[in-house]
């Protein structure tokens, strides 16, 4: 019998246990000391494992929209990133390039709307966070087929992850042609996307049905989007 088994009082509930985990809270029994090595072997474990589910995911998103989206409601969800996150991860890296690729602009070209372009510099993926339920909300509305608020919701999350790597390489293209016109093709590609997107989801209605309705949802997201971009920036930005 091994009588060198130390007992160790956990640091955050003060239960006593010989395991490498607390039998009360989980928590680890045996603490380690922080060092730059566990710090690098955090960020390592945190990026792998976010990349294999995250990649995949976004792989599927381009390469099958509305079958990957489809699966995850019906319960595939292992390998699939979850849509919060994505849309989070989605969303940090839109605003982080946004950003700098607007003040890289100012400074190579002459700058346009000077307010739409500070709006779409700092606040434009925030306001897409804040508009995803409306944008589900008109979704269910619009197809009221098949799925609840909350399953149409995800797919809102995987579409606008979608969308904000696309803003990025569409506004990418700022920096070669100057005040380029992003907005257009990014519209031409939201209605493209989420026509494939929501004829793959409901495969076994009418085609021309759901393209109208998609078509009908997007207009209404679109203006739903402009008419929040310009309280915002009348509203709010306006009193900077």
């Amino acid at each position: 019998m091994n009588t060198n088994t130390s007992i160790t009082t956990c640091q955050s509930c003060g239960t006593s246990g010989v395991t490498k985990f607390c039998s009360n809270c989980g928590e680890e029994l045996h603490i380690h000391r922080i060092t730059v090595s566990h710090i690098l072997h955090e960020v390592v474990h945190l990026l792998t494992h976010l990349d294999k589910g995250l990649l995949y995911t976004l792989k599927l998103l381009v390469l099958k929209p509305g079958f990957m989206q489809k699966e995850y409601i019906a319960g595939k969800r292992r390998l699939h990133q979850k849509p919060f996150s994505t849309f989070f991860v989605c969303g940090t890296m839109a605003a982080l390039a946004l950003y700098w690729i607007n003040i890289a602009v100012a400074n190579l070209y002459s700058s346009g709307d000077e307010h739409e372009m500070h709006f779409y510099q700092h606040y434009f993926a925030i306001l897409q966070m804040c508009l995803v339920p409306v944008y589900a909300l008109i979704g269910r509305w619009v197809f009221n087929i098949n799925y609840n608020y909350a399953e149409y919701l995800v797919i809102q999350l995987y579409n606008i992850s979608i969308l904000f790597i696309f803003v990025i390489l569409a506004n990418s293209l700022k920096l070669i042609f100057g005040n380029f016109e992003s907005g257009y093709i990014e519209i031409v590609f939201v209605l493209g996307y989420n026509i494939i997107t929501y004829l793959n989801l409901f495969s076994t209605q009418s085609k021309v049905s759901v393209i109208l309705k998609t078509l009908i949802s997007s207009v209404l997201c679109f203006a739903a989007s402009r008419v929040a971009m310009g309280v915002f920036i009348k509203y709010i930005m306006g009193h900077n």
